[in-house]
């Protein structure tokens, strides 16, 4: 099995975002998303290939340093990407969450304009029932409006922080240490085939 044909495996270089620094810091990030994904479809191809050479060998092959570099890389761009795709969660949180924030406005302002519009009439349990029943509304009302606010103030100020930290550099680091692999992979093979060979 030594005399097979190397493998041939071919990398493309993840695309550099392609984004004004101006822009919101969303549309940043999700540039910055899509390179490390695409970092990391290079290490998963460049794993696939050297776990098939090495059981052409049996095994029997050190991994060459680049792949050891290579797997660092592999859990930095997952921790990295985890990291983003939790703050972008953040950041899709706040439009929904402001929203609420104002139809809860909307409400109160509603529940008041029924309160202060009351035409005051002779006492009554009916009367005293329906006041107490949108003071009761009301209450709940704010209640949600004020824990919606709270959230949102939450969701804002972890915005703000990400928008003031540095996004991970979306570089494509990793298409050199996967070129190294391969090269690795391909001059093994051929050094087998060259050693099987009968001259």
């Amino acid at each position: 099995m030594l005399n097979q044909p190397p493998p041939v495996v071919t990398l493309t270089a993840a695309p550099a975002p392609v984004v004004d620094d101006n822009s919101d810091w969303p549309a940043r990030a999700q540039a910055t998303i899509a390179s490390l994904s695409r970092q990391l479809e290079i290490v998963a191809q460049t794993e696939q290939a050297w776990g098939a050479f090495a059981a052409r060998r049996d095994g029997d092959t050190p991994r060459p340093a680049a792949l050891e570099l290579l797997l660092g890389r592999k859990t930095l761009l997952m921790q990295q990407r985890t990291v983003l795709e939790s703050e972008m969660v953040t950041w899709g949180a706040i439009a929904p969450a402001a929203a609420d924030l104002a139809d809860y406005d909307q409400q109160l302002a509603d529940l008041d304009q029924q309160l202060t519009g009351v035409v005051p009439q002779p006492p009554s349990a009916a009367h005293e029932a329906s006041l107490r029943s949108l003071r009761e509304q009301r209450d709940a009302v704010a209640t949600r409006r004020d824990a919606k606010y709270e959230e949102l103030v939450l969701l804002q100020s972890a915005a703000q922080d990400t928008r003031d930290r540095p996004l991970p550099d979306a570089r494509d680091l990793t298409l050199p240490l996967a070129t190294e692999v391969i090269k690795a992979i391909n001059d093994a093979a051929q050094q087998d085939r060259a050693w099987r060979l009968p001259w």
